[in-house]
Order: C-alpha cells, then structure tokens, then sequence
C-alpha cells in the first residue's frame, strides 16, 4: 500500500526482500499505488513525480511485482478496499498479508505470519494477525515473555482471511458509504460518529481501522498481534503522523526482537477473552465486564 513516500517504501522493500524462511522471491507482490488527485474534492495530495517515484522504486526493487496504480487519490480506505476486492474476489485467495510504506519488517516477518494463518486458518475467532508488537517493550521485557499474544491495534503489516473479509463487510460497507464519493481527509466525522453509535459504539476515531475493529467486536472475531516486536514503524511524517507525535510515542526507541522466534502461546478461549475485552474497551462498548 503506497502514496507517496519513496524513501521509506525503499526501506521497507529492502526488508520484505530479504525475508527468510518464506520463499520471498516466488511470492505474488502487488503494490497498490495511490493517485495525487482527489477528483471528488479537487484537491493535489502529492506531487506526481513523488508517486512516480514509489513506483519507479517498486518496480527496481520487485522487478516480478505487479503494480495497480490508481489515477486519482482514493484515500487511505478506498485504496485497501480495492486492494481486499482484488485479493479475495478477483484473486480468490483464502489469506493474504497487506503491508503499508513505513514499517521496517525483521527478516522473520512474513515467515512469523504464515505460521499464524496456518494455525488459525480454520479458527474463525481469530480474524486479524500481525507481528510488529509492542513497540515501548525493551528487549529485556520481550524476552520475559516472547510466546505471548496480545491485541492488535493498527492495521499495520497484518494478515487476514477471506472469511474475515465477508464476515465484517456487512458492516465495513455501511462505512464505505461515508468515505466514498468524498475526499477521505474530509469524510463526515460526525457522519461516522452516528453509524458507530448506532453499533453501540463510541468513537475513539472516524479511521476504517476504527470500523474493523468493531466489525470484529461485532462479529466475535478478535485482532491479534505479537508481544515480541518484529516490525518498526518509520512514519514520522504521514497523514496521522507528525515528528512530534512519532517520538512522544516512542517509536524511535523501537528495539527489533533479536532472538530465534519462539511458538507462540494457543489462541484459547482465555486469550480470546482477554482480547476481545480489550477490542471492546477501546472502542468504547458500553456495560463491560473484564
């Protein structure tokens, strides 16, 4: 998933490309490029020698890769709508992975998630997955706990399935009606407040990540991430993103989990609980009980 940040999509590329343990040189890899103007509001969102070059360094980095380039500026949700609409209808594919431009993936990565689509591919509970983890943990405190699953929060570098996909779209498509036909960077926040609220929600934010997660809560399906941290984020500067945010969060003292990677603890009916409770929380679901 790409806009228009050359410099960082390298990095990233030059991390999935020396992937281990996953065959990264037979994999399909698509780059879903989005455009600089928005043809519903008008407006340039980037130059377009700078979406030129995010191609142009996909195309050098992945010479077997496929580019899907829009004309125009879908926005951060319509641009991974048509890439789910490729991938699970156009494609048929029963799992796919989605990474975005600014997240630096251990050389372990994708291997960590194919082992979590294999052992959770027929579980329906269990709907999102990534390895990234908790980026404020030191090595000392990932390494008290390595096995241990803990919530998603950003979609970042995450698989799904399609199961997932058609089980939530009844309600991401109740969404999509507010981001569409409109300039997603002024989409009607208090439009999307009211459709959350009329899932029982609050609404901690107006993103399609916010929708996902209460797609998932809805649904009795979870998100779940790593507690060891595999990726680091490098989006200091984006739409939601700026130096002062990325550093006061702590992103820059990232430290990667240098150790083999362990089996990670069962998705059991505990660990369901527990992050199921926590979806909720965050979203803002009234009368929970932890």
């Amino acid at each position: 998933m790409s806009f228009n940040r050359a410099d960082y999509l390298e990095q990233v590329l030059e991390s999935l490309m020396r992937q281990q343990g996953c065959d990264i040189a037979n994999r399909a890899i698509y780059l879903f490029q989005d455009g600089a103007r928005n043809a519903f509001s008008g407006g340039m969102h980037a130059k377009q020698e700078a979406i030129d070059a995010t191609v142009a360094v996909f195309t050098r980095m992945v010479p077997n890769g496929t580019t899907m380039i829009s004309p125009d500026n879908l926005g951060v949700a319509l641009n991974f709508d048509r890439a789910e609409r490729f991938v699970f209808e156009e494609l048929d594919l029963p799992a796919a992975i989605f990474l975005e431009d600014d997240m630096i993936l251990s050389d372990h990565y994708i291997a960590t998630l194919d082992r979590l689509i294999h052992d959770y591919r027929d579980d329906a509970r269990v709907g999102y997955l990534a390895a990234y983890g908790d980026h404020k943990l030191t090595l000392e405190q990932q390494q008290a706990d390595p096995s241990r699953l803990d919530v998603l929060h950003h979609l970042w570098g995450f698989a799904t399935f399609q199961r997932q996909w058609r089980l939530i779209r009844p309600y991401v498509a109740q969404y999509l009606v507010h981001v569409t036909d409109v300039d997603y960077r002024k989409r009607d926040h208090e439009a999307i407040r009211a459709l959350f609220a009329s899932w029982g929600f609050g609404c901690p934010a107006s993103s399609q990540d916010s929708a996902k997660t209460m797609a998932c809560v809805l649904t009795n399906s979870i998100k779940v991430n790593t507690r060891i941290v595999l990726g680091r984020y490098i989006g200091e500067r984006g739409l939601h993103m700026s130096a002062a945010t990325f550093e006061e969060r702590g992103y820059s003292r990232t430290q990667m989990f240098t150790d083999a990677v362990p089996a990670f603890e069962p998705i059991d009916d505990a660990v369901v609980k527990r992050i199921s409770w926590e979806m909720g929380h965050w979203a803002g679901r009234p009368k929970l009980v932890p």
